[in-house]
Order: C-alpha cells, then structure tokens, then sequence
C-alpha cells in the first residue's frame, strides 16, 4: 500500500521491488484508490514530455528574459 505522501519514486521502488501491478492508497488507514504501474509510467512520460517541450521553447527563444 502507499499512502498520499509517497513519492513516485518509492511507488516505483515498491512496483519493482514486489513486483505487484497495483497499490491500495491508503489515507488515515482507509482505501482511498488504487494506482496501477501504467498510471504512474503514463504520468511520468507526460512529464517527461512537458519538459521537454519546455527546454525546446526555452532553447529556440520562446521565453522572455
């Protein structure tokens, strides 16, 4: 189970570590949902994605100063 502190990192950790494809979240020791490893990869990539176009406008100009 995870809890709505724990980091993608761990998340990751425990999905590797026991290999398991799901996790309970739990708040004050009730379920409060579950996260599956594809939520978690698909979020990551996003985020990997938004940065990216981040760099890429920052490179070609698109910020101000």
């Amino acid at each position: 189970t995870v809890t709505l502190t724990t980091t993608i990192s761990e998340a990751l950790d425990i999905f590797s570590n026991q290999g398991c494809r799901h996790l309970q979240v739990l708040s004050a020791g009730k379920l409060i949902g579950l996260i599956s490893a594809g939520d978690v990869n698909r979020w990551l990539a996003d985020m990997h994605r938004a940065e990216a176009e981040q760099l890429k406008d920052y490179i070609s100009g698109g910020f101000p100063a």
